[in-house]
């Protein structure tokens, strides 16, 4: 049996599907025939399903949370889940949900049993001046040598440019230490407006030996 979190992503995706043929007009029909009625009936799913369309309107679903699931099933395969992966699944995405809201006292870094990551963001413009790219280099670099695996780099609008930068200076002066993934997201406001953003992951090379 499903637990709440699965079925929330699973709805979660299925709903961005459907949006996204015939320009969403199967998508009233879902919602009333399927979705809503779990939605409105069942609180696990709904407190789930409210925290993966903040991570969502984040860029937070697909580039971090459904990332580090696929990793995490890479790592285990083939053995079958076990309650420390799904704890570590659930606190993970309580973690992203506390960043996208603005938690009070919520961390960048999560650390658990399997998923182990940092979440930044693209300053300021004035931090960006006075810090230069080699400011988020040299905490990407220290992160990846500490208890992280991975890097998530956030940037909106014309700040995508400096984390593209960011990105060619952090392997300039790590050449070998990671890998890295752009991917473009669209990033909603809690009034419905819209910018188009970018994550970049630094996913930290395995030494074979």
């Amino acid at each position: 049996m499903k637990t709440s979190l699965v079925q929330a992503s699973d709805y979660l995706a299925a709903r961005k599907l459907v949006a996204s043929i015939n320009k969403g007009q199967s998508l009233p029909f879902f919602d009333e025939t399927f979705f809503r009625p779990l939605y409105d009936n069942d609180i696990e799913f709904k407190k789930h399903f409210d925290a993966l369309l903040a991570a969502d309107h984040n860029g937070m679903y697909v580039s971090v949370f459904l990332n580090e699931l696929r990793k995490l099933a890479e790592l285990l395969f083939p053995e079958p889940s076990n309650e420390k992966a799904q704890d570590d699944i659930n606190l993970f995405l309580q973690f992203l949900y506390n960043l996208c809201i603005k938690a009070q006292n919520h961390t960048m870094r999560y650390t658990g049993v399997y998923i182990k990551v940092d979440v930044a963001f693209t300053g300021t413009d004035k931090v960006l001046s006075s810090k230069g790219y080699d400011f988020y280099t040299q905490k990407c670099y220290d992160a990846l040598n500490s208890t992280s695996k991975t890097v998530y780099l956030f940037a909106l609008g014309v700040k995508r440019q400096d984390a593209v930068g960011i990105e060619k200076r952090f392997h300039e002066l790590h050449p070998g230490l990671a890998t890295s993934t752009q991917t473009p997201y669209t990033h909603i406001f809690d009034n419905h407006s819209k910018k188009e953003g970018i994550c970049i992951e630094f996913d930290k090379v395995k030494i074979r030996g």
